[in-house]
């Protein structure tokens, strides 16, 4: 435990899921507004990523009364664990080009589990005189679980539609355009773990 100094009446140890350890000094006059802030300078947590449990209860977590004073919440000398939750809005973005394709998957995760990715796909190929073109849009959401990097995905629903076109110049040309669609539970296995580090 600590040394407490003259400017601190308590101090609260705060842990991470992977071992991380840290004494707080509080004073009886701090806020939760003002634990969390001293939580981010200690773990470069952001304010609005920091859920705090004590034991198994939830004490701090965004959207809560930063106003409520530590030690009507706190008893003396506690630990409290400190989890990272995701901004809400917190969005992955990844883009792969080629001379000929353009990748581009958009990934967000919210703050209650909730997920969104959207995958856009475009492909042109020339050859001779014959210029093909695909382009689809993936849309799907459903929940998540955090695996270190790894985002395991749960979809629940999953729509697509694409545009699929030939030229060959003159004539010949053909058109194939799908409205958006439900996809079979199969299309959506590929976007079941997500590398979080892209």
């Amino acid at each position: 435990m600590a040394d407490l100094n003259t400017e601190s009446d308590f101090v609260i140890h705060v842990v991470t899921p992977s071992g991380q350890v840290a004494d707080v000094e509080a004073k009886l006059t701090d806020t939760v507004a003002t634990l969390q802030m001293k939580v981010q300078v200690a773990f470069e947590v952001p304010v609005d990523e920091q859920q705090i449990v004590l034991d198994t209860t939830v004490l701090v977590e965004p959207g809560t009364d930063a106003t409520a004073a530590l030690h009507t919440l706190l008893p003396g000398n506690v630990t409290l664990t400190l989890v990272r939750l995701p901004k809400r809005g917190r969005l992955f973005a990844s883009t792969e080009r080629s001379s000929f394709d353009n990748t581009k998957i958009e990934f967000r995760l919210g703050i209650f589990g909730d997920c969104q990715l959207k995958e856009t796909y475009q492909v042109h190929h020339l050859g001779g005189r014959k210029w093909d073109r695909e382009d689809r849009t993936d849309i799907l959401s459903g929940t998540y679980e955090l695996q270190g990097d790894l985002a395991s995905c749960t979809w629940t629903h999953h729509v697509q539609t694409s545009t699929r076109c030939t030229k060959h110049g003159a004539h010949g040309d053909t058109e194939d355009i799908k409205d958006w669609e439900f996809m079979a539970s199969a299309a959506s296995l590929r976007y079941e773990r997500i590398d979080l580090a892209f």
